[in-house]
């Protein structure tokens, strides 16, 4: 099907907005409408000069600018294409992925990789309040945004959430234990690099050993007590994070 692009928005050499920057919003305008869309390649430079009665400098100006952005990327040898949409979640608050997602409009889905019950190391049983070798289960799944695969999550629970094993895991656990009056209150969160290993770039679609946004949380409730532990593996360029700190600076 033959693009429209936005003949309507020509530059304007007479105006005191950089030449440049007038394309750089002619670009966004065509990716918002949909004239490019996510994955597609846009117009050579050359393409782009002559559409536009600009300089060659002036498009690798636009371009490089939206690449910047992280609205485009470059692939050598093959030319410039549409990036995947960067859905920003504040890493100082605990919204579950479900209602991130709902919140900026996206449509959340899990696919569920296994179940398992299994003996809690030292390390686990620590973060989960129970016993070395004591049995706990063990959650992994696969997290979406609008069918993008952004992170790989493995949540360890106590056998006190037995329940969970009989359940549809493809939703939101906090739906599943607030039918049974538990909700988390407070959470703490530590932040770590990790490299994808075969699964996660299987499971991910990312190339092996890609680095990948690791973020450890465990979560409580208003009592206190421990409801699980949490390990996501982010592909942080589909589902980055941003952290907001307050200080008095003197």
């Amino acid at each position: 099907m033959e693009r429209v692009y936005s003949m309507s928005q020509n530059v304007n050499a007479h105006s005191g907005i950089p030449l440049y920057k007038q394309l750089i919003s002619i670009i966004k305008n065509d990716i918002r409408s949909g004239v490019y869309k996510t994955g597609d390649k846009i117009p050579s430079e050359t393409e782009l000069c002559q559409r536009y009665q600009v300089s060659r400098i002036t498009v690798r100006n636009a371009i490089n600018e939206l690449v910047e952005e992280e609205l485009l990327f470059k692939t050598q040898g093959k030319g410039t294409f549409v990036a995947e949409p960067k859905y920003v979640r504040p890493l100082n608050k605990s919204l579950n992925f479900t209602n991130q997602c709902r919140q900026i409009g996206r449509k959340p889905s899990s696919k569920v990789i296994s179940v398992e019950q299994m003996p809690a190391t030292d390390n686990l049983a620590e973060m989960i309040g129970v016993k070395p070798q004591e049995t706990i289960i063990k959650i992994t799944r696969v997290r979406y945004a609008d069918d993008l695969a952004v992170m790989l999550e493995t949540t360890y629970f106590s056998q006190h959430y037995h329940y969970l094993c009989d359940c549809d895991l493809s939703g939101s656990l906090y739906e599943i234990l607030g039918k049974h009056n538990v909700y988390p209150d407070s959470a703490t969160k530590s932040l770590g690099i990790c490299y994808a290993s075969k699964d996660d770039s299987l499971l991910l679609s990312v190339p092996p050993f890609s680095a990948m946004l690791l973020i450890k949380e465990q979560v409580f409730d208003k009592d206190g007590q421990i409801i699980h532990y949490c390990k996501q593996v982010l592909c942080s360029e589909r589902w980055p994070y941003r952290l907001t700190v307050h200080s008095n600076f003197q």
